[in-house]
């Protein structure tokens, strides 16, 4: 039996919940990987790219590294939604983790450019 989507998205999941971040990428990758010119049912949806977002945001990653991650993945996700190879656009449940991470990055200056 061939794994499908809700395999992959299931196993994400649980590298999220184990603090594993570059498995859910490594999979993520995988997964689209082997899922090319195959039945949606095959190929990752948009759980899948939420999931593996969700595992980078809740990580202990260096926040601006998980940014760049996350950012890759969402405009991965919107790509493949307008050429029509996803069923609905990005919403909520990858902004949201996106907006999390990034208010963790630390941009130097910040404080001394609001002082002024």
């Amino acid at each position: 039996i061939e794994p499908n989507c809700f395999c992959y998205n299931s196993l994400m999941n649980v590298y999220s919940n184990e603090n594993k971040p570059m498995e859910a990428l490594r999979l993520l990758r995988q997964f689209e990987k082997d899922g090319k010119d195959k039945d949606a049912l095959f190929a990752p949806n948009n759980s899948s790219y939420s999931v593996c977002i969700k595992a980078i945001s809740n990580s202990d990653l260096d926040p601006a590294d998980a940014l760049g991650y996350a950012i890759q993945i969402h405009e991965k996700m919107l790509r493949r939604w307008q050429e029509g190879e996803l069923k609905s656009k990005p919403n909520s449940w990858t902004i949201t983790p996106i907006i999390t991470i990034a208010s963790r990055v630390k941009i130097p200056g910040k404080l001394e450019f609001i002082e002024k």
